[in-house]
């Protein structure tokens, strides 16, 4: 038996905490998550940097047993050469039961006997699929071949307390962005109406809507699909104060007539075109969540000074910078949080 932390968060926070430790590597592998009185207990290395990102987390000590480790490696090592077994991704996306894997060409041939294995190693798997395309089109889309299991792109993810049914290669939807929204969410005061400009399958306006009270949350979606997902996941969730609309931004903001304390812009590559638009909903306090590519080092000089030629001559202040995650090697996803003077 091992002595091991524990952080200790309620079930509607736990697939971001788990997805935060996952990503600062703060996750001790190999002992088991354990569930306490509506809670869920996951085993960490360091309760220092999980306090300070979720300070609602109880630490605990328990006494656990480590489990036999069964790795993917482990598995393959009779059906792939050391040199393909050392070209193995070292993770993958989980879009509720898809898992999605990137293999070098490489691997191109042996995408079966992986999948096999992942279906093997992860019981909550059902079907694993590898990315044939980056993301492109208007929609941002990507394509994907499906490696094992069942034969679908149609899954239903949970996060932050919501359930999002979405299919990964008709809507854009990246779960790395969980704690990011609920990120947000927190910041939402009773009774602020909320704009959520190409607002997906409806993740954001989701997550607000579950996690703070917010008078109003409107999203604005311009693929179809997504946006009737977006229906299907404010009904499913049985969410009131939350309207989806589909439509080009530009054409439906002036046609709403009315201003927001708050607005999100998730369109990280263009959405500095899009910042006169988000004037036309805004007023002096509206605070702007504006997303951005930047390189580590440029970040948020060159994001401020973005938002600054871009809505001049009109006054802000920043009030918070945040690296959400990796999009390229030396590049970050990054948002600047800004309120209008």
């Amino acid at each position: 038996m091992t002595s091991l932390q524990y952080a200790k968060v309620s079930k509607d926070k736990a697939e971001a905490l788990k997805r935060f430790l996952l990503e600062q590597a703060l996750f001790a592998k190999g002992y088991p998550v354990k569930a306490s009185e509506g809670c869920v207990m996951f085993p960490i290395k360091d309760p220092d940097p999980v306090l300070n990102a979720f300070p609602e987390v109880a630490i605990e000590n328990l006494d656990v047993k480590k489990r036999p480790e069964l790795d993917l490696r482990a598995i393959l090592k009779q059906k792939l050469t050391e040199e393909q077994l050392a070209l193995l991704p070292s993770g993958f996306d989980t879009i509720g039961t898809i898992a999605i894997l990137e293999l070098p060409k490489e691997l191109a041939d042996k995408g079966r006997e992986i999948g096999e294995a992942i279906l093997k190693l992860h019981k909550n798997i059902r079907t694993v699929v590898a990315k044939a395309s980056k993301h492109q089109g208007e929609f941002r889309l990507q394509q994907y071949e499906v490696l094992a299991g069942k034969p679908t792109f149609e899954t239903m993810h949970k996060e932050n307390g919501v359930r999002l049914k979405l299919d990964i290669s008709k809507v854009y939807f990246t779960p790395r962005l969980a704690g990011e929204r609920l990120r947000i969410a927190r910041q939402v005061k009773p009774g602020e109406r909320v704009l959520v400009m190409f607002s997906g399958a409806g993740p954001y306006p989701c997550v607000i809507a579950r996690n703070s009270k917010a008078k109003e949350i409107i999203g604005i979606e311009l693929n179809p699909v997504a946006h009737n997902y977006a229906v299907v996941n404010k009904n499913l969730n049985k969410l009131h104060n939350f309207t989806p609309i589909q439509g080009d931004v530009r054409e439906v903001v002036p046609k709403l007539n009315q201003v927001f304390d708050r607005i999100l812009m998730p369109l990280p590559k263009t959405g500095e075109h899009f910042l006169d638009c988000a004037l036309r909903a805004a007023k002096n306090g509206t605070i702007i969540h504006f997303y951005d590519f930047q390189p580590e080092q440029e970040f948020p000089k060159a994001t401020i000074a973005k938002v600054k030629r871009a809505i001049k001559p009109k006054e802000f202040e920043v009030l918070n910078g945040v690296v959400c995650g990796s999009y390229a090697p030396g590049i970050n996803r990054v948002c600047l949080d800004f309120r209008l003077k």
